[in-house]
């Protein structure tokens, strides 16, 4: 009886279909992804050189398809891998460091500090971290909250949201540690076999092929999906001449702790502020002032 089992690797976000960037959840390197991005997660539970086998998932669809119509007359048991750290590979650093680099210019609604990736494959450093960090300003900020005439009920709310994040950052590095701290690599042998037996046409249409794609584009598109299809957010792309519109760019050492104790505030701003803002700073209204003495200079010369 023909079988047939395509096994993917960690599935992200579509490089072209149904659209680019498309995602529909946030397991696996999503989860890690918008924690880190947030910049709650700061240190990472991992080998930083260690490759991270993700395939973006209108690549792994193709694989099915084309497994399906290739391999429905051959009476055996097939594997077909479809995968990226054989033939394309990213390590870990490589792919969280271009999404953070994406995301310090269009930050994640939900941000909270800049984002930052320390990797360590120490469990006692990572622990004495994420206790200094996140574990021992909760606790202080918890007992602070109780003391009469400083405490308040909303201070209380952000303890109990701190403490919830913090629980959730616990369970982050329980879950992804064994991926981050290890690597496959598999080979996808198949997947060129299947490939070759496709016309031009097809190959266009099936595409299977993961050195096809670049990882500079498929990372930033994954934290665009992100943005878009998972916090449904409004995207505004912020070029380098608008980046310091982003008060998160302008970070000094502990200010992490200096906002949760005496600030209180997220960082990241409202897209549609952040459009207002943009459009009156002064590089913007020059460029509108440039483009309307233009314009009166051309009504000008026509009625002369």
């Amino acid at each position: 009886m023909p079988c047939c089992i395509l096994r993917p690797a960690i599935i992200n976000a579509s490089i072209k279909e149904p659209m680019p960037g498309w995602t529909d959840t946030l397991s696996a390197a999503g989860g890690l992804s918008v924690a880190g991005g947030s910049g709650v997660l700061k240190y990472v539970y991992a080998k930083e050189d260690n490759i991270a086998d993700l395939i973006p998932v209108d690549y792994v669809c193709n694989g099915i398809i084309a497994s399906t119509a290739l391999l429905a007359n051959k009476p055996a048991l097939t594997v077909v891998h479809s995968n990226s750290s054989n033939s394309n590979p990213i390590t870990w650093s490589g792919f969280m460091n271009i999404g953070y680099r994406y995301l310090t210019k269009q930050p994640l609604s939900t941000q909270a500090f800049k984002p930052k990736a320390v990797f360590s494959d120490n469990k006692k450093y990572i622990d004495t971290m994420f206790f200094l960090t996140s574990k021992l300003p909760t606790s202080i900020l918890e007992k602070v909250s109780k003391i009469p005439g400083i405490g308040n009920p909303k201070m209380q709310k952000d303890v109990q949201t701190l403490k919830f994040v913090n629980e959730k950052l616990g369970d982050l590095y329980e879950l992804f540690s064994h991926f981050t701290r290890n690597e496959w690599i598999y080979e996808s042998k198949k997947i060129y076999e299947l490939e070759a037996q496709m016309t031009p046409e097809e190959r266009q249409i099936f595409y299977v092929d993961p050195k096809t794609f670049d990882w500079g584009t498929a990372t930033c598109l994954y934290a665009k999906g992100v943005e878009h299809y998972m916090n449904k957010q409004d995207i505004y792309e912020v070029d380098d001449r608008t980046s310091f519109l982003l008060n998160k760019n302008k970070f000094r050492r502990f200010d992490s702790l200096r906002r949760t104790f005496f600030e209180n505030q997220i960082i990241a701003q409202d897209p549609m502020m952040l459009r207002k803002e943009a459009f009156a700073s002064s590089f913007v209204q020059s460029q509108i002032e440039k483009e309307l003495a233009k314009t009166t200079t051309e009504t000008t010369k026509t009625y002369t």
